[in-house]
Parts: C-alpha cells; sequence; structure tokens
C-alpha cells in the first residue's frame, strides 16, 4: 500500500515528467522548492519550470518510468528511468541515438507539496554513449 506522499510524488513524475504537462507543476512544487541536481541548486517554481523544459526538450519521444517508490516519514525515494532519443542532451550532437538514463530521487514533502529533491542519475555513463 503506497502513502498519500508516495502517491503524490508517483502523480508528480507521471503528470510533469511522463505527460510533460509543465502547467501542473505549480500543483507539485512548493513556491520556495529546491532541486539539487549534479552540484546545481535549482530554487523556486519559475526556475524549475525552465530547468524541466529545458531537460525535456533534449530527449525526443521522452518516456519516465517508476521502479520503485518508498518513503520513510516525509521523504519519498523513487528509482527512475528515462528513455527517448538524443535531440542534444548534455550538448551532445542531435544525434538521435537511444537515450536511456536511470536515476534515484529523494522528494521531501510537507504540507502537500514537493519542497525539495535531491537528485542522483546516470548522466555520465549515458554522456559517454551519445559521444562514441
Amino acid at each position: 500500500m503506497k502513502t498519500e506522499e508516495e502517491k503524490f510524488v508517483y502523480d508528480f513524475w507521471m503528470q510533469v515528467w511522463d505527460r510533460q504537462l509543465l502547467t501542473k507543476i505549480p500543483n507539485f512544487i512548493a513556491p520556495n522548492f529546491i532541486i539539487h541536481s549534479a552540484g546545481k541548486d535549482v530554487l523556486g517554481i519559475d526556475a524549475f519550470s525552465k530547468w524541466v523544459a529545458n531537460f525535456q526538450s533534449k530527449i525526443g519521444e521522452l518516456r519516465f518510468i517508476v521502479h520503485d517508490i518508498f518513503s520513510s516519514e516525509a521523504k519519498v525515494v523513487s528509482r527512475w528511468q528515462i528513455t527517448g532519443q538524443n535531440k542534444g542532451f548534455m550538448n551532445t550532437d542531435k544525434n538521435l541515438r537511444p537515450v536511456d538514463l536511470s536515476g534515484i530521487t529523494i522528494s521531501v514533502v510537507r504540507e502537500g507539496k514537493i519542497v525539495e529533491k535531491w537528485i542522483e542519475r546516470s548522466a555520465w555513463e549515458l554522456y559517454h554513449r551519445l559521444e562514441s
């Protein structure tokens, strides 16, 4: 049985990432939201929306798959995978090679909104596959 927080984060993944409904971001993200990804912090809904749009624009036919999701208190851990075609991801050539990126995200949910996320992903490995 999934907790309310797990269901909420799963819905976020499906609506914002898999269906790419960026207008839904404010339904899930707190105004003071912060995401920590690849040594960079993205602050607030507007900056996050731009970050997601840029990311998604670099992967054609993007599919987002949640393999595992579980929680401890207000932290929800997701193990996920993105597949698609390379349209310049990580400043590589737009060669339409297959994209297969996996990651783990920890999301903090408070008062019905995601307030913070930490992401670790297989970007280094993907970069080398796209460049070779």
